[in-house]
């Protein structure tokens, strides 16, 4: 443990740091800005009457209106302090809390590479070392910092080995080795310019199926090894490339190329980026000739007990964490039970369709619920597969109802549900027997009233 403690703190090159400093400013600036001005924040919150944020959080709701404008553009500023190193703790601190609201405050456009981002944007703003180089504060306190601990390094390799072996891992099942994930996903994209018609090959989808498994089981111990590194990086360059221009999901490709500076030799960043040590004018001085010294005291000799273990503890939920779906019964590619968290990333394909019914006990009223009450399609479509949304959906409408129509009791029914998985199906998720206005979330357990995955769900 004491050599662990002693490796932890070992001082290395801040260079990898910096750049990715940089890159992780800009890369947010773009993605909060970004959601302005292609209408994202206006589609996904600020135009929705409710937004399905994360059970336990409905206080987000507050996140619309003029206030999801407000909350992007200000989010966006912080990025710019970030990329800039300006004001460095407020602006990490600001951009990380923002986007954590964010994140947390809509499930309708849920992505793995989000809370990817809470974590890096968290890490940030415990890192001030990230802002003692090329950055304004440095350039204002007239000192420059050259070296960090070795824990940022080592945690930022180990975080993306997380993300990619659980990525490979969540593809070990029927509906991806069968290839019916990347040919459902492709069906769409026939009319690419250029390689439509090659994602229709069954051979390169085939390609596809088995060369992403691999990529993502072997990427980060090849980007490790220094005789593969280059030629590791230059593959996922490639492959993220694809991804941006297939799948188009935003900045996570670029997220990623920019994280792997951390692989490499701290000399070699500062080579390729023009931050090899140089004079620098302190403050108060007419000399240019005046090497800055670092802003920060010489490093520990050990990484203390209480950071060890806080560093130990953080990768320990992040192994786990993605590993609770087996102690709930049922596969969670259908159920969704354990999904979310645990870099399941573009594994599956989920669509359909459900009806309700509210009945009113007293009477006996019985009407369907209106599918289009206050949802957009892409909402209507969480409904119908993600149970988590179902039950927030009839929490609303048990109170629509009331306060609406003068119900004293609703109760809430299933009529018909319809999920296709892969493009196969379709099949009932939910129970059509089940009082959902009665039922409770069982936040470390199986739903009752989701329905199991059919036996024959992957050998349609």
């Amino acid at each position: 443990m004491m050599e662990l403690r002693r490796t932890l703190a070992r001082p290395v090159g801040n260079a990898p740091l910096v750049v990715w400093r940089v890159a992780f400013g800009a890369l947010m600036l773009i993605e909060s800005w970004g959601a302005l001005m292609t209408g994202w924040v206006h589609t996904n919150l600020a135009s929705r009457e409710y937004n399905f944020p994360f059970l336990g959080f409905d206080f987000l709701e507050a996140l619309a209106g003029p206030v999801a404008y407000l909350h992007f553009a200000v989010m966006g500023v912080a990025a710019a302090g970030v990329m800039l190193g300006y004001r460095y703790r407020l602006s990490a601190a600001t951009l990380a809390l923002l986007w954590t609201a964010a994140y947390l405050a809509q499930k309708t456009s849920y992505n793995n590479h989000y809370y990817l981002v809470v974590l890096l944007s968290w890490a940030m703003a415990l890192v001030p070392q990230a802002a003692e180089r090329a950055s304004l504060d440095a350039r204002r306190r007239g000192t420059i910092g050259y070296t960090h601990p070795h824990w940022i390094a080592l945690g930022a390799r180990l975080l993306l080995l997380v993300v990619f072996s659980y990525g490979a891992v969540a593809k070990l099942y029927p509906g991806w080795l069968n290839g019916d994930f990347v040919r459902a996903g492709f069906a769409g994209k026939a009319r690419f310019f250029l390689i439509g018609d090659a994602l229709q090959v069954p051979l390169f989808q085939a390609f596809i199926t088995y060369g992403a498994l691999a990529f993502d089981a072997t990427i980060v111990p090849l980007l490790w090894w220094r005789p593969t590194r280059r030629f590791a990086w230059c593959g996922l360059l490639a492959f993220n490339l694809f991804n941006s221009v297939v799948f188009r999901i935003g900045i996570f490709p670029y997220l990623v190329l920019a994280f792997t500076v951390f692989f490499f030799a701290p000399q070699s960043v500062e080579r390729w980026f023009g931050l090899a040590p140089k004079p620098v004018t302190r403050a108060g001085t007419d000399r240019e000739d005046v090497l800055a010294t670092a802003l920060t005291p010489p490093a520990p000799a050990a990484m203390s007990v209480l950071a060890t273990a806080a560093f130990l503890l953080f990768f320990l939920v992040q192994v786990l964490l993605p590993l609770r779906h087996h102690l709930i019964p049922g596969d969670v590619n259908w159920t969704e039970e354990g999904h979310r968290l645990s870099w399941r990333m573009m594994t599956r394909s989920k669509h359909g369709t459900v009806a309700l019914a509210a009945v009113n006990p007293a009477t006996g009223e019985r009407e369907p619920v209106p599918r289009a009450l206050g949802l957009s399609p892409k909402q209507q479509g969480g409904v119908a597969t993600k149970p988590d949304f179902l039950y927030q959906w009839v929490q609303r409408l048990r109170t629509h109802y009331r306060q609406e129509r003068g119900w004293s009791d609703v109760a809430i029914y299933v009529t018909e549900s319809r999920v296709f998985l892969n493009g196969r199906g379709p099949h009932p998720l939910y129970a059509p027997t089940v009082d959902l206005a009665k039922v409770d979330w069982k936040y470390f357990g199986h739903q009752p009233w989701v329905l199991d995955a059919p036996a024959d769900l992957y050998d349609e």
